[in-house]
């Protein structure tokens, strides 16, 4: 039954999806915001993890010779599946349970069902499968890596994200469409299941190579981070609203009225400036928030409690009483945010204290190699 679910989903997906050339733009509501004071918040320079998590899991990736990760680009985490979207041979996908058992890395190649130009992974929650996005095609997958079928898009993009209704793609700025009007000047695309476009939305902030963070809240629910705005906004029930307005007015630094020469002299300043830039990193729990900002080349991390406003900053990272450093986040599940870390940090770091993490996870640690997979790390924050 479900097989036939996915083939009629990408029957549906194979009608011809060629729009007129003038698409509707979405203009977006800002009147109900919540905004958000960072002009007293982002001075501290030590962040202590001590002040945030609450506890912390572990999960080590199956280390076998088809299952090596290399630099990864994006992960999604699933109730049942881990998949590690990394840059082997221009972009592979590995696929391990929960556990971090190893499943199956998709073959690269030129074939049906295989890959080799991905640029974008996202689980769809109603066809219940991997969705691989590799300029100009879309390709659906089993949570076991089972190739079903593919569709050719009409423009390029850089990013996915799977609505009941909808596909919601972001591109990263330069790309070009030459049959879509103002397709250059806006960093979004709204489509309906048919890829047929419904509005182009959020124009481009600054000149930036980096595309969109894109955060899934619920089954219908979405946030997204531009990198240089301002604003998170929220695309849920076919409307695309701004959530939260970030005021750092006291430490932004504006890229848009500078000259490229000073915003590379920025970009490249070795000793932390006095002025920061929203990089359009952007993870939410049902708790808590996260924000990251950058002073030239260092990350600035700002966590904050959504219920009561608090927040915990800074970027350099103490942790005294954990065996383990807890990294940036890279993504979150349920109320987890989750990192990146690897064996060869963990043998070399100061084990001081497993107040924080179980025995159980202890001996996962002990047991890896230096040249093992890098293990993900969950962290709950603690309501501070």
């Amino acid at each position: 039954m479900k097989k036939i679910y996915y083939l009629l989903l990408f029957l549906l997906l194979s009608i011809a999806s060629c729009n007129s050339n003038k698409v509707d733009i979405t203009l977006i509501d800002d009147s109900n915001a919540e905004r958000i004071d960072f002009n007293n918040n982002l001075e501290t320079e030590t962040l202590s993890m001590n002040d945030i998590v609450d506890s912390v899991k572990i999960v080590t990736l199956e280390t076998k010779d088809e299952s090596l990760v290399h630099q990864i680009m994006d992960i999604i985490i699933t109730d049942y599946r881990i998949f590690i979207y990394d840059n082997y041979q221009g972009g592979g996908i590995i696929i391990f349970d929960s556990d971090g058992k190893f499943i199956k890395r998709l073959k690269n190649g030129n074939g049906p069902g295989e890959i080799n130009r991905v640029v974008g992974i996202d689980y769809d929650p109603y066809a219940n499968g991997l969705i691989v996005l590799q300029n100009p095609f879309v390709q659906l997958y089993t949570n076991d890596g089972e190739y079903f079928a593919d569709v050719m898009l009409d423009f390029p993009a850089d990013h996915i994200k799977c609505l009941e209704k909808t596909l919601f793609f972001t591109k990263m700025q330069g790309h070009q469409c030459a049959t879509i009007e103002n397709f250059d000047k806006y960093s979004t695309i709204i489509t309906n299941r048919d890829r047929e476009i419904k509005s182009l939305a959020i124009p481009y902030a600054i000149d930036n190579p980096i595309p969109n963070n894109l955060v899934r809240i619920s089954k219908e629910e979405i946030r997204i981070g531009v990198p240089g705005n301002d604003t998170i906004y929220t695309y849920k029930n076919d409307t695309l609203t701004a959530s939260y307005i970030m005021d750092y007015s006291k430490y932004k630094f504006d890229m848009a009225k500078l000259s490229d020469a000073e915003v590379m002299e920025y970009q490249s300043n070795m000793s932390r400036p006095e002025q920061c830039v929203y990089r359009g990193s952007y993870l939410e729990t049902e708790t808590h928030q996260y924000f990251e900002f950058a002073f030239g080349q260092y990350p600035y991390s700002v966590y904050r409690n959504k219920k009561n406003g608090h927040i915990v900053s800074g970027y350099k990272f103490e942790s005294s009483d954990y065996l383990i450093c807890i990294p940036l986040p890279v993504k979150m599940n349920d109320n987890w945010f989750v990192g990146l870390s690897n064996a060869f940090d963990y043998k070399h770091g100061t084990a001081i204290s497993n107040k924080y993490i179980s025995q159980e996870d202890v001996d996962k640690l002990e047991k890896l190699k230096e040249d093992d997979n890098p293990y993900l790390i969950f962290f709950r924050p603690k309501d501070f």
